[in-house]
């Protein structure tokens, strides 16, 4: 059974589906209700970040293992030194990726759904922690690339094959059936609307209980 922690939400999708937009919002939001919020992204800074961000940039990412348990490996250290402190400081944490990243990139490059949840268990132990609210934004991955390119950033390593964008976005389709507390946004629609729907998921779900 998975640790979900009730403070905890990730924003997660492909690049260029607007999610990093929406958690600037979403937390500007929930600072005007007058909560406590903090926000981080994966991969974080930690040593295996930084390597799996480099192995990334270098287009050279053919060992889908080795980067995904870099990607594991940094999210354990996020959790400790990030995510579980400000949880235990009664803080909300938003999130920019977590665990279906892994999940949805990896099973995208042949790896096994059921090995790689395995794996987290075995990297992260104790700290296998799940967040109460996951906001998955889906959105068509020619004009994820095309949003990509409008604001001048260079494609990276998955970003510049579209067959295995597409496949990502179906595990990420397929996962959100997998786990609790998961919703799928449009991310076609007015970055305002979307704001408007988050929010209300957040309402009920979670601000509601801290009231």
């Amino acid at each position: 059974m998975l640790n979900y922690q009730n403070n905890f939400i990730v924003f997660d999708g492909i690049d260029g589906s607007g999610k990093s937009t929406q958690l600037q919002e979403i937390k500007n939001a929930i600072l005007n209700f007058g909560f406590d919020v903090v926000t981080g992204c994966e991969p974080s800074d930690s040593q295996f970040g930084k390597r799996a961000r480099d192995l990334i940039k270098s287009k050279k990412s053919n060992d889908a293992l080795k980067l995904q348990t870099l990607f594991i490996k940094d999210r354990l250290e996020h959790i400790k030194s990030e995510i579980l402190p400000a949880l235990r400081d009664g803080k909300i944490y938003l999130c920019d990726r977590f665990i279906l990243s892994t999940l949805a990139y990896g099973m995208s490059e042949g790896l096994d759904f059921h090995e790689l949840v395995k794996l987290h268990g075995e990297i992260l132990n104790d700290y296998f922690i799940f967040p109460k609210l996951t906001f998955i934004f889906d959105i068509d991955p020619e004009i994820a690339i095309s949003r990509i390119k409008l604001r001048n950033d260079n494609l990276e390593y998955f970003e510049e094959k579209l067959d295995l964008l597409k496949t990502v976005r179906k595990n990420f389709l397929f996962l959100s059936k997998k786990f609790d507390g998961v919703f799928i946004i449009d991310a076609n629609l007015p970055i305002s609307k979307i704001k408007d729907n988050i929010l209300s998921i957040i309402s009920e779900k979670l601000l509601c209980m801290r009231q």
